[in-house]
């Protein structure tokens, strides 16, 4: 029997050449495939990339939490603010309070978890005052938010120790801030409103120069 060794060489080598451009043909793919996914081998380096996410992600953690005690700060801070509110009303300068017309005023009173103090504010020329004269008598009708009514007397005094807390004098006008009430822890909260007139008809009232009320809540 005759062996065409020649020919057998020819196969062998041309097999050969098939597996070695098919080891090369997949080889190119996996070369494509790497450069597509990012990836070199198997998965050491998307190993890397996934533990950076997650290094990544618990870096941003502080951040928001910072974020988030801020925002919260800044309510908490804007809830407690201690609450002052007031009205006033300017009289004529020349006639004062000489018709007596009552003078309406309104004020924002809040709940009784926090003390408040009420103030009466007013103008008084001292040009024209009396020095006998010790005060002012006035009325005032207080409306609550339900619709209660008050009423009271006082006195509006009129020679001030000048302290520049509760008077004081400037051109001729004096400017008093007189606490009427303290100590008071209201169960109705909401705008209070204020009707004052003078109590004496038969006084003159034309120094008044100008006449309100404030507000102020002196613990939370």
């Amino acid at each position: 029997e005759t062996v065409d060794l020649a020919g057998r060489d020819r196969k062998e080598a041309s097999a050969r050449s098939v597996t070695d451009s098919a080891e090369s043909s997949v080889e190119s793919v996996e070369s494509d495939l790497n450069a597509m996914t990012g990836t070199e081998g198997t998965t050491g380096t998307a190993t890397t990339e996934t533990e950076g996410r997650k290094s990544r992600k618990g870096e941003m953690k502080p951040k928001r939490i910072i974020f988030i005690l801020a925002m919260l700060a800044a309510l908490a801070t804007g809830c407690i603010r201690p609450v002052h509110d007031s009205s006033y009303v300017n009289l004529n300068r020349l006639k004062g309070w000489s018709d007596g017309t009552p003078i309406k005023l309104s004020f924002e009173m809040p709940d009784s978890l926090g003390e408040s103090e009420l103030y009466i504010i007013g103008e008084i020329s001292t040009k024209r005052t009396i020095e006998e004269k010790t005060g002012y008598p006035i009325k005032l009708l207080f409306v609550a938010p339900c619709g209660t009514m008050y009423t009271d007397s006082v006195k509006l005094p009129l020679h001030v120790i000048q302290d520049g807390h509760i008077a004081r004098t400037s051109n001729g006008i004096k400017e008093i801030e007189w606490p009427y009430r303290k100590n008071i822890y209201n169960k109705i909260p909401g705008k209070w409103e204020v009707t004052v007139t003078p109590a004496d008809t038969a006084a003159d009232y034309s120094d008044i120069l100008g006449l309100g009320i404030r507000c102020k809540q002196i613990r939370l």
